[in-house]
């Protein structure tokens, strides 16, 4: 039997919103079914999506303007007063390989999502980018967080 992937997976795989997930469906540049009312998702579906040469595209320049954006300065990180003011923009890239498997990187997406959030209103602890390189066989992770952060992600990836 074929894994399906809810809305929030999708989501989750590709560092978007479920709004944008719904935004994708309404364009039909994302396929999928309805199963009891609730979009599902094969990972053919969730593929040909990816391989879409204008997601792919608008995706690699999200990513490259989060850099830019760090780099020059340009966004703006709330200030984490138990954390400090440090901020960290670390690249990931992790070989798919039968150590990190599905189970390992649905674990790993919930646990950087999680840090995403746990802040609460006014406080941003950890935002990340998440994106398959298929032609290199690799997950890669964009990570912007406090080095607290960084380093709990980094001992959660072991």
């Amino acid at each position: 039997m074929q894994k399906l992937y809810t809305v929030e997976d999708v989501a989750n795989m590709i560092s978007v919103t479920k709004r944008t997930i719904h935004t994708y469906l309404k364009e039909k540049t994302l396929q999928g079914r309805k199963v009891g009312g609730q979009w599902r998702f094969t990972e053919q579906d969730v593929k040909i999506f990816m391989d879409n040469d204008n997601y792919r595209k608008s995706h690699s320049d999200r990513i490259k303007q989060e850099i830019s954006d760090f780099l020059d300065g340009v966004k703006e990180y709330t200030h984490d007063k138990k954390r400090g003011d440090i901020r960290t923009c670390t690249i990931i890239d992790v070989p798919d390989s039968e150590e990190f498997t599905d189970a390992k990187l649905k674990k790993f997406m919930e646990f950087i999502k999680f840090q995403s959030i746990i802040g609460g209103i006014g406080y941003t602890y950890l935002s990340y980018e998440y994106v398959y390189i298929e032609e290199e066989a690799k997950h890669r992770f964009m990570i912007f967080a406090s080095p607290e952060h960084l380093i709990e992600v980094l001992q959660h990836l072991q």
